[in-house]
């Protein structure tokens, strides 16, 4: 039997005044290999990115140092890394994992946001053959905690970071959202980046959303959105059907189940994803 392709660091329910980041300034060690090993992937990347036509920046972004569930607050800490890194490390050297050691990666905290129309549709998107990082793939739509969303007290607000992507990335705005609520942090089994996950209940309608991508944007990421019924029984055929589907957005997926569903769901979904079809 198979296994999961995501890892569950935490589940839960966690408001805005449940989750905290606070930055410490503790960069990963300098390894001169592992450097060079990043230097070499970024300049490979970027001339990728020069042949599809599709810009690269190596923004800022956070790297997870450690974290806690605290009664009911998910306490985390991060410090600094910037995507080459990321690219370099987790995403496409994983398999050197055993030779460097996880806590030298770049390990980024990113946020997915599954988007739950009015109607009862999970909104994912399929990401372009253009970008870096999982191209072609069913996503949740997201992104990274960026080192510029850091506020004057040293904390993140990631409610905020995730709302800032589904804005740019799905054309989520402010108005169209009812509920937030983060369920908690999954990992790809094999580049082990940490995800919060959130819940993101909007007001308006699966149709509503449809025409919200702006294909016009050389940098839009996605190249349609695709729709899961939020019903117990539709949400495995949908990974199976859609595939290929990103090991975290099926982990976002699961915990969203879980949480709609229960844990019964959960364990029998789980066992159904595992078998051979």
């Amino acid at each position: 039997m198979a296994e999961l392709p995501f890892l569950v660091d935490v589940y839960g329910l966690f408001g805005p005044g449940h989750v905290r980041i606070v930055y410490r300034e503790e960069p990963a060690p300098a390894i001169p290999a592992l450097e060079a090993t990043v230097a070499d992937a970024w300049l490979e990347q970027m001339e990728i990115a020069r042949q599809r036509g599709f810009h690269l920046y190596n923004g800022q972004i956070v790297r997870l140092l450690r974290y806690r569930v605290d009664d009911d607050h998910l306490l985390m800490e991060g410090g600094p890394s910037d995507f080459a890194h990321f690219i370099g490390t987790n995403y496409l050297n994983y398999h050197r994992a055993e030779e460097f050691g996880w806590d030298v990666f770049s390990n980024p905290i990113g946020v997915s946001g599954i988007i739950i129309t009015r109607d009862d549709w999970i909104l994912y998107g399929r990401r372009n053959h253009r970008v870096a990082c999982h191209p072609g793939c069913v996503q949740a739509f997201g992104g990274s905690l960026e080192m510029r969303e850091r506020r004057p007290d040293n904390t993140f607000d990631a409610f905020a970071c995730v709302l800032r992507e589904l804005r740019e990335e799905a054309g989520v705005r402010p108005e169209d959202v009812q509920e937030t609520v983060c369920l908690g942090m999954a990992r790809d089994s094999q580049i082990r980046q940490p995800e919060l996950v959130f819940d993101v209940k909007i007001r308006q309608r699966r149709e509503e959303m449809a025409d919200r991508l702006r294909h016009d944007d050389p940098e839009q990421e996605h190249a349609e959105i695709v729709a899961c019924h939020d019903i117990p029984e539709a949400i495995v055929p949908f990974i199976r059907r859609m595939a290929p589907v990103s090991p975290v957005a099926i982990g976002a997926l699961f915990l969203h189940g879980r949480r709609r569903f229960g844990d019964g769901w959960h364990e029998k979904a789980s066992q159904d994803l595992c078998q051979p079809q």
